[in-house]
Parts: C-alpha cells; structure tokens; sequence
C-alpha cells in the first residue's frame, strides 16, 4: 500500500507505510516512562531520519538521548549485532536491545520490576555493578 500526497509547494511523494511499519502503529502521545526510571540511551547503525526519529521518540518517552554512548548509559539500541558501540556496551554489561524496545515502552509504558529488556534484547547482559572507567565512552 502507498499512500500518496500532494502538496503545492512540492511534487507528489509517497508514504510507504512498509518501509516504517512501527511509524504507523503506536499510539500518540506515547507513554512516559516513570520518575523513578533513569533511561540513559544511545543507538547504534541507525542513519539520518531514522536516527532523528528515534531520538525524538526517546525524549518523548522520558528517557535521556546520548549521541556518544559512555558506561553510565543503560541501553544501548542496535540494529545489528555488530560495531564499536556493541561490542562496548557488552563489555560493560548494558542492556543491548532492538528498536522494538522503544516502540513497545512508547506504547504499553516500562515496568521497572520488569522492563521488557529480555524480550527485546540482541544480547541481555544485566548491568555490571563494578563499571569500567567513568572516562570511556564511544561515538
């Protein structure tokens, strides 16, 4: 399905709704996440206005956006299980999750108790409580 638009001061463009399936699908406006959670996020192999989205979409939330992700972070959102920032965020024990994550705590709100994190993970590593050097991070 395409849905097309026109507009006068543009030329028809068209809205594929496959192409940013969760774009479409959560309620507005999301849910926030509690006081008491402390969501330090930052995203890894996402590009342009996918990156732009989500960082919105994370500051709606409630949860703090960081472009350069460093060991107090506690998310780490990946589209592959792969690069510098993955490979980082293992050894320091973040919680390394999909997009899905994101949308789903937009959606149905985050439950401290039991954040989804599992549910939603590329590699579940429970946050280490000895962390690495508070001046390591990576871009």
């Amino acid at each position: 399905m395409c849905v097309r638009t026109s507009h006068s001061d543009l030329d028809t463009s068209e809205i594929q709704p496959r192409s940013y399936p969760m774009l479409f699908q959560f309620k507005w406006p999301p849910c926030r996440l509690p006081s008491s959670a402390k969501l330090k996020v930052s995203v890894s192999g996402f590009q342009n206005s996918e990156r732009i989205g989500m960082k919105h979409m994370l500051l709606a939330i409630g949860a703090e956006f960081t472009e350069n992700m460093r060991n107090t972070n506690t998310h780490l959102i990946c589209k592959e299980a792969k690069g510098s920032k993955y490979h980082k965020a293992i050894e320091w024990g973040l919680h390394v999750v999909t997009a899905q994550w994101m949308y789903h705590i937009a959606q149905h709100g985050y439950h401290e108790a039991n954040g989804c994190e599992k549910q939603f993970s590329i590699s579940f590593s429970p946050r280490r409580v000895q962390l690495v050097s508070k001046t390591n991070n990576v871009t």
